[in-house]
């Protein structure tokens, strides 16, 4: 099982035109589910996604939060899990149960990161920075 996805184009803070490995994904919860570009993102230890989607798809926001550390400091954050669909020609594959890390305030986020556990361990993940792309090749070791 193989991926290969052109880096996206995006504009920095400063509107300056740059490629990002973002690709799409299908996020889904149970019944509801929901398609959305999140950035591959070597550096976070799980996923993440703003709270208007966690709250969108239906995932449970109750209880203490925790705090967790980021490039942006320290923010409380809810933990869940979600299911992610990945798909590409005629290939497809979905990673259950996936943890997830949802910020506790809204809009402390808007970006979708996939992070190292479960989604790093399930791929072989290549960027290919020069010919800008990112290549996904399910891991023989995966345990998944």
């Amino acid at each position: 099982m193989r991926f290969t996805f052109k880096y996206r184009k995006a504009n920095d803070k400063s509107g300056n035109k740059i490629l990002r490995p973002e690709i799409e994904v299908k996020l889904a919860n149970g019944s509801k589910s929901q398609k959305a570009v999140a950035l591959l993102d070597s550096g976070a230890d799980t996923c993440f996604i703003p709270r208007v989607l966690a709250e969108r798809l239906g995932l449970g926001l109750d209880g203490k939060p925790t705090i967790t550390k980021g490039v942006g400091g320290k923010i409380g954050v809810f933990e869940s899990t979600i299911n992610i669909e990945i798909s590409g020609g005629h290939e497809k594959a979905i990673l259950e149960n996936v943890p997830v890390t949802i910020p506790k305030e809204d809009g402390e986020t808007a970006w979708i990161l996939l992070g190292r556990a479960v989604f790093f361990e399930y791929f072989e993940i290549n960027f290919r920075q020069a010919a800008d792309q990112i290549v996904l090749k399910k891991a023989e070791a995966s345990p998944y």
